[in-house]
């Protein structure tokens, strides 16, 4: 039989209070160590703290009130998106794919109280299109007939316009033709940045920008979610972007190399007290550093490294550049 230990804290040391069979025993003779008040006390507090459960009604008041709508599905035994039934009984995880990882988003008494923090963390906007999407809402596709009626009653005549592109050889071809690249991803399942299967099958595209999760919309295909995020962050980004998936282009510097080099440059590190990197235009994202700068209202991103040194040293030299007339403001 598993056994249990009471230990009891004063004045900074741990006492060993015994070893027992069951924890309600050792918990008993922590009680008895710290006499009744104080245990009084302390169960009032821990009952407290503990965030109450939220009924299946609470939890879609709640939502109401927050301007969230929980996301159904009818592929979910649970009844909704993101949520699952916890290993515990009568427990219910809410979970999400977020940068090719499982993210738990914590344990609930009820599916409904899982999916609002689904929706919370989401966002509404996100919440209620892919509520919307569940619910076979939204504008629902015409027959052939019944777009060549509507044109003739409208007063229009319909063109032949773009081929649709459907397959992936064709959304790489199209890729191309626009002078694109395709960001690629060894540690996402769909082989793509910023692009995440869905729990129907189909592929979602998003890109963090300015701190928020943009929602770019969703795809039958892996390739044609890439291809939306290629559109959105442009040529040259993606360019850079999937050099650096591919390990090509300059090797990352080191702290010490990114000093040396702004030294023999005569450029300088610009440093900032309130920014966590200690650099101005430095920001952490994940586990690597993005030089940013405003240019003309709007945040350029001039990359992606390894250390806040090096990402600082490109934005002095980004800097220097304009100044000297080689960069067109």
């Amino acid at each position: 039989m598993a056994s249990t230990r009471g230990r009891s804290t004063r004045m900074a040391s741990s006492h060993h209070l015994g070893t027992f069979a069951t924890p309600e025993e050792a918990a008993l003779c922590y009680a008895r160590h710290i006499g009744s008040e104080r245990a009084k006390a302390g169960a009032l507090e821990a009952m407290s703290e503990a965030p109450q459960p939220l009924s299946a009604d609470e939890a879609r008041a709640a939502a109401a009130a927050e301007g969230l709508e929980l996301v159904p599905s009818s592929s979910n035994e649970t009844g909704f998106k993101g949520v699952h039934k916890g290993w515990r009984s009568l427990s219910y995880v809410a979970k999400i794919y977020e940068d090719g990882k499982m993210r738990h988003l914590g344990t609930f008494a009820t599916p409904e109280e899982a999916a609002l923090r689904y929706a919370r963390h989401i966002g509404a906007e996100r919440a209620a299109a892919e509520a919307a999407q569940a619910r076979g809402e939204g504008p629902q596709p015409l027959t052939a007939d019944e777009a060549r009626a509507a044109a003739a009653a409208e007063g229009l005549e319909l063109g032949k316009g773009p081929p649709q592109i459907t397959t992936a050889e064709e959304i790489l071809a199209a890729t191309a033709a626009e002078g694109l690249e395709l960001v690629p991803s060894s540690t996402n399942e769909t082989g793509f940045k910023n692009v995440w299967k869905n729990d129907d099958g189909k592929y979602a595209s998003h890109v963090r920008e300015n701190g928020k999760l943009h929602y770019l919309g969703i795809f039958a295909t892996p390739e044609e979610a890439a291809l939306c995020y290629a559109r959105h962050i442009g040529a040259e980004r993606a360019a850079a972007e999937a050099a650096a998936a591919r390990g090509e282009g300059p090797q990352s510097l080191t702290a010490d190399e990114a000093r040396a080099a702004a030294a023999a440059e005569g450029l300088e590190l610009v440093p900032s007290s309130s920014n966590e990197t200690g650099f101005r235009g430095v920001f952490k994202n994940g586990g690597r550093y993005q030089a940013r700068i405003m240019d003309k209202c709007k945040a350029r991103h001039l990359g992606s490294f390894a250390t806040p040194e090096e990402a600082s040293l490109i934005l002095s030299r980004y800097i220097r550049d304009l100044v000297d007339g080689w960069l067109i403001p």
